[in-house]
């Protein structure tokens, strides 16, 4: 959850901020399971004998070819950026560090100030601000459909006349890509009720693809 990926990164900058010694030993891989069991492997299994273990203070000991730092200060800021469900019960967490999650953070933030200058409002306000919008698009598309179920029997008998005979069946094709899925059902459901022998297909945009 979104909760739980919070608490980790805050975790995370807990231990960076603690700056806890970081200690490197290479240890043959029997002695190192033995002395720190298979929770080693967490981050993978390591193909060598002999295993390479980081020991952050006494915060965590961890199989790693990576981290070379002294201290866990030196790592700087750490973000959370994605998650991945791998297999039941394993999740991947991607994330940036350092001067990258300075340059996410920067990126957010100028991102956040534009979307405050287009909505003309304060940045704690643009949630508010985009839920009204939301609230009266939802309202527009409610009068929108009203509008076309009161004129639909005018708009069927339109679409019956422009069908095309194929067959014993009549076919009609609605390419217009700013008309949404709810106009086709309910246009085509008042044209099929006129003229049962007609198959009315609408296509819908959505993301850019029909």
């Amino acid at each position: 959850t979104d909760e739980q990926v919070n608490d980790i990164e805050r975790l995370a900058n807990d231990v960076v901020r603690m700056n806890l010694p970081v200690t490197v030993d290479i240890l043959p891989r029997i002695e190192a399971e033995r002395m720190y069991g298979f929770s080693l492997y967490q981050g993978g299994v390591a193909p060598s004998k002999n295993l390479r273990t980081i020991s952050i203070g006494s915060f965590d000991v961890e199989g790693c070819g990576g981290t070379h730092i002294s201290h866990s200060g030196e790592i700087g800021l750490i973000k959370i950026i994605k998650t991945e469900r791998i297999q039941d019960g394993v999740v991947r967490l991607e994330f940036v560090a350092g001067e990258k999650a300075v340059e996410l953070i920067q990126k957010r933030g100028d991102l956040l100030s534009n979307i405050s200058g287009i909505l003309e409002c304060p940045q704690e306000k643009i949630v508010e601000s985009i839920t009204v919008m939301k609230d009266g698009f939802e309202e527009s598309r409610r009068n929108q459909r009203g509008v076309v179920k009161q004129f639909s029997n005018i708009i069927a008998n339109e679409v019956i006349s422009k069908a095309i005979v194929v067959g014993d069946l009549k076919a009609y094709v609605n390419r217009n890509e700013f008309l949404d899925e709810d106009y086709h059902i309910t246009i085509g459901a008042a044209s099929i009720e006129v003229e049962p022998n007609l198959v009315y297909c609408g296509l819908v945009l959505r993301k850019k693809k029909i």
